[in-house]
């Protein structure tokens, strides 16, 4: 900060909220990383990690502007339009589908009924709740900056913007692209029946997997990160959805 420089060289003193407001900015323009060391076990650095993120962290409407999917930006208004962006999605299989999202715009209120702008349908969010580890609290409104769930939207899926009136989609996110290719075997032919349901909601919540129907070799070949990756897959579909899969090296046609 120049001001900040001037007086450092000039001898003058600088005040706390001078230093913090120094960083704050700094924060917002990424010339500052802030580093903090601590233990969680002990709770070790917990508060001061805690103020400082209070005291200095960018509020939501401190970059001033988002980007949509066209590369131009809109001015973010708290007091304007409630719009959303759905940034994670989680395959239930007793709540179904959990929507995560990010209130962009606006305030989101139960009970509204906003568009996609990805598919054109009208969704209803009749519940919101905030979520805390595994406990949902149910909430009548969430502001700009909040992050909220919603349960059992249709059509609505990670990377879609929910908007009131104005016809925009913010710009999505970037997934890597999945490269390496394993066949997915059902250990039984109960677990076969159930594969193509559960892959389904797998793939609806976890961006970097890819499947498809081999026709030459009539595998079901998966596409992951890495072995880790598939690995974890195999155990959400043991877990969640009670199938249990092997995998195996794809053949060549």
């Amino acid at each position: 900060d120049e001001e900040l420089m001037e007086k450092y060289f000039g001898g003058e003193d600088i005040t706390v909220m001078e230093c913090l407001n120094g960083i704050h900015e700094g924060i917002i323009h990424g010339d500052i990383v802030p580093v903090f060391c601590g233990a969680a076990t002990k709770l070790w650095g917990v508060w001061t990690l805690l103020d400082k993120i209070t005291e200095s962290f960018p509020r939501h409407t401190a970059k001033g502007n988002e980007v949509l999917t066209t590369g131009d930006e809109m001015e973010i208004n708290p007091d304007g339009e409630p719009a959303i962006f759905v940034f994670k999605t989680v395959a239930d299989p007793f709540v179904g589908k959990m929507n995560f999202f990010k209130v962009m715009n606006g305030t989101v209120k139960r009970d509204l009924t906003l568009t996609n702008r990805t598919t054109g349908d009208n969704e209803k969010l009749a519940h919101i709740y905030t979520v805390r580890g595994k406990k949902q609290t149910e909430v009548e409104e969430l502001v700009c900056g909040d992050i909220g769930m919603t349960a059992k939207l249709s059509g609505t899926n990670t990377g879609d913007t929910l908007t009131w009136n104005n016809d925009f989609a913010y710009a999505g996110i970037d997934f890597p692209v999945p490269f390496l290719a394993q066949a997915m075997i059902p250990c039984t032919a109960a677990d076969e029946s159930k594969i193509s349901q559960a892959i389904s909601r797998m793939t609806e919540e976890d961006l970097t997997i890819r499947c498809e129907n081999d026709a030459e070799t009539k595998e079901f070949v998966v596409y992951g990160m890495g072995d880790m990756h598939l690995a974890v897959l195999a155990s959400r579909l043991k877990s969640r959805f009670g199938v249990n899969v092997r995998f195996d090296k794809p053949r060549i046609p």
